[in-house]
């Protein structure tokens, strides 16, 4: 019979699943109590949170999909962001100190390998990507706005230099 802590962290991590968070999996053994501690906070800093749990709790809460990744024994780090790209930089920062591994991700409900999943280091962030669509949507109207507005301007203009020209 697996024990209450156990359950309790199964639990924590089956509700992080079902919550439809973006997940990265990562290799904890590397980092040090107090590296462990500084990414943590910098993960809550952006609104995302790190679990660690045996191997054999992960392979149970997130089901068939990520099995091939969580091969071998040891603990697994949990990371569950809203924006996936913002933590997968924060890793990245470790795993370019050979400090963690990236073994997958879970993204949307797709499975991802460690080397797809460390690249979504590479995306802009999710308020970067909304801006830029809000600026593409935008520029149209404004665009639109801007050619309404000329007609007016240049009839007043043309009265502009013809009372210059009637005051000669």
């Amino acid at each position: 019979m697996p024990s209450l802590i156990n359950e309790l962290l199964f639990d924590e991590v089956k509700s992080i699943v079902d919550e439809g968070h973006s997940v990265l999996l990562i290799d904890p053994a590397g980092l040090k109590a107090a590296e462990s501690l500084a990414l943590r906070r910098e993960l809550f800093g952006i609104g995302a949170q790190m679990k660690v749990a045996k191997r054999r709790i992960i392979r149970e809460a997130f089901g068939a999909d990520v099995q091939p990744y969580l091969e071998g024994k040891g603990t697994v780090g949990i990371v569950a962001a809203a924006d996936v790209a913002a933590a997968a930089k924060i890793i990245n920062k470790l795993v370019k100190d050979e400090k963690v591994q990236v073994r997958a991700g879970v993204v949307e409900g797709r499975a991802l390998d460690g080397r797809t999943a460390a690249s979504l280091a590479d995306l802009p962030s999710k308020e970067e990507l909304q801006a830029r669509l809000l600026g593409t949507l935008q520029a149209p109207m404004s665009n639109f706005v801007r050619l309404l507005n000329e007609v007016p301007a240049s009839f007043a203009r043309l009265l502009a230099a013809y009372r210059d020209k009637k005051g000669e």
